[in-house]
Parts: C-alpha cells; sequence; structure tokens
C-alpha cells in the first residue's frame, strides 16, 4: 500500500503476539476502510531497529530509460515530502553520494553528512546504493 502511513496501517513497537493480533486485525481493517478495492495478500512484521538512519533505495525499469535506481529518506519523508532522488544504473560511488546529497533529508540529518569515514552511515549508503544498482542489468534487457 503506497501511503502506508495516511492509510493507517503501520504499527510500531509491538511487545508480545496479543499485541501482534491486534495489530494485524486493525490493520486490515485500516486497509478496508482506506481502499476497499485493494486485495490484501499479506501483511508484514519487522523488527524495530532503534538507532540508525532510516532511508529508502529502489529499482524499477523505466521502459523509456531502463533501470532506475531510488534513494530516499525513509518512513513518511518519502511518502509525505516524496524526498528521493534517481539516477538510471549503473551508478559510481561518486553519483551514489550526489544522490544523497540531492535528498533534503541530507540537510536535517547529521547522520547522512559525514561522508569522511569508512564506517559513517553516508559511505554505507552510498556503498548500499552502488550495490544494489549493478544488480538490475541481469536479464534486464
Amino acid at each position: 500500500m503506497p501511503a502506508s502511513t495516511r492509510a493507517g496501517v503501520v504499527r510500531l513497537n509491538l511487545g508480545d503476539a496479543e499485541e501482534m493480533r491486534t495489530a494485524y486485525a486493525e490493520i486490515l481493517a485500516s486497509a478496508e476502510a482506506y481502499a476497499s478495492q485493494a486485495r490484501i495478500i499479506s501483511v508484514s512484521v519487522q523488527e524495530m531497529v532503534g538507532e540508525g538512519v532510516e532511508v529508502i533505495i529502489g529499482v524499477s525499469c523505466d521502459p523509456q530509460l531502463g533501470p532506475m535506481l531510488l534513494f530516499g529518506s525513509g518512513g513518511v519523508m518519502v511518502e509525505v515530502y516524496n524526498d528521493v532522488a534517481l539516477r538510471r544504473c549503473p551508478i559510481t560511488r561518486s553519483e551514489a553520494q550526489a544522490m544523497i546529497a540531492d535528498v533534503k533529508g541530507a540537510g536535517y540529518s547529521g547522520a547522512f553528512a559525514d561522508g569522511q569515514r569508512r564506517t559513517s552511515p553516508h559511505s554505507r549508503i552510498s556503498w548500499c546504493a552502488c550495490r544494489t544498482s549493478p544488480c538490475t542489468l541481469k536479464d534486464t534487457w
């Protein structure tokens, strides 16, 4: 569901199985209310990570441009503000760093800004983006 926050289908900090069952029922009801024509196939349950930088990295194949890599601020930033950058695959490390700089969220989060150390979030994010883009070229055309 593209607008998961607006649709009310996200639940955080669930502590036990009973809370998960309750959240599952609430999520299905919210999804039905938001998009009654939607066919819900599954509900994803993921571990909540406490620290770090929330980002989105994705790939789609544009019919005219070919494989495109998307990078952006994760969570509601991508949904509400469409805070993303796009590049044609494959990309280089410098292009990945430029994508990070293009994202508005890079200005509000010091975690994006420090690209000097190999272990910085900036370096890890650009590494992920560079590793994701070549995967798109295999058997694409």
